[in-house]
């Protein structure tokens, strides 16, 4: 009987090494990942809102340029003047158009 009791107790032990030990190092390997990815997920995060923050700076700056009193300062810049006077052409009449 203290036989048998020794060996359940040993089968045990043993049972619990092979399974309880490599359960563990999974679990250790499991964590540093979910660590490692947690990192990579919130410098991805960082680099999204730098991203998202420069879209705006960008539309803004597009928004600015494309301003109708931008193009005006521009256009003055090149030597463009506002128009005083309006004059229409009349087409001339084609002896087709009669």
């Amino acid at each position: 009987m203290n036989r048998l009791k020794a060996y359940s107790k040993k089968k045990i032990i043993m049972f619990l090494i092979l399974v309880l030990i490599p359960l563990a190092l999974v679990e250790i390997w499991a964590t540093n990942r979910l660590a490692t990815y947690g990192e990579q997920i919130n410098q991805l995060e960082k680099t999204k809102r730098v991203l998202i923050l420069e879209n705006k700076v960008w539309a803004n700056k597009i928004a600015e340029s494309s301003s109708l009193d931008k193009t005006e300062q521009q256009s003055i810049n090149l030597g463009f003047q506002k128009i005083q006077s309006i004059e229409s052409l009349q087409l001339p009449s084609l002896a087709l158009n009669n």
